[in-house]
């Protein structure tokens, strides 16, 4: 791949300027794989901000899910990022990934196509589509924090008010009931 694909690549799936570059991309069975590494930029201690730091390992390779395009998984292949340690502090430190959280297998891109899907779906519907578990959905929509992007998200949306009530039959069954009043 010639270096100007990569740059077009990158700038495509939104990570332009990430220090990350694009080195490959292949079609695997219902998924996109684009293989990423690391562009080195200047690195300093977290703990202490000292720039006298030595190369101490690679991390392991990781693969996060980026989105969907043409109803496959685009998934990212993030080759091992370089591990640091610091000369003056001795804190060791690898180099990170600003665009998926911490332990995440989604990356924060993925994360907003999901709310968007269940701004409009239910949650069974979004899971057939995206082929991604109730379980995972509802963790990513726990982690929208109420705030400033949140109110964005929002805005423009007509408000709505909710009725919910229970009904019980034989004292076995329960059914909940939630209406749009």
């Amino acid at each position: 791949m010639t270096e100007g694909q990569g740059n077009d690549i990158t700038m495509l799936l939104g990570l332009e300027g990430k220090g990350f570059e694009v080195t490959g991309v292949q079609a695997e069975g219902r998924s996109l794989l684009v293989e990423m590494r690391s562009g080195h930029e200047e690195v300093s201690c977290p703990r202490c901000g000292s720039p006298s730091l030595y190369r101490h390992g690679k991390a392991r390779s990781r693969r996060v899910r980026h989105g969907w395009i043409l109803g496959k998984r685009l998934e990212l292949h993030i080759q091992g990022r370089q591990r640091w340690k610091c000369r003056d502090c001795g804190k060791t430190f690898s180099e990170t990934v600003e665009f998926v959280r911490g332990r995440c297998r989604y990356t924060k891109h993925a994360e907003a196509e999901v709310l968007r899907h269940l701004r409009a779906r239910s949650f069974r519907n979004v899971s057939r589509e995206l082929g991604m578990s109730y379980g995972t959905l509802r963790r990513i929509l726990s982690r929208v924090e109420a705030g400033p992007k949140m109110m964005e998200f929002l805005e423009g949306e007509e408000e709505i008010h909710l009725g919910i009530d229970e009904h019980s039959f034989s004292h076995h069954d329960m059914v909940i009931i939630v209406t749009e009043l």
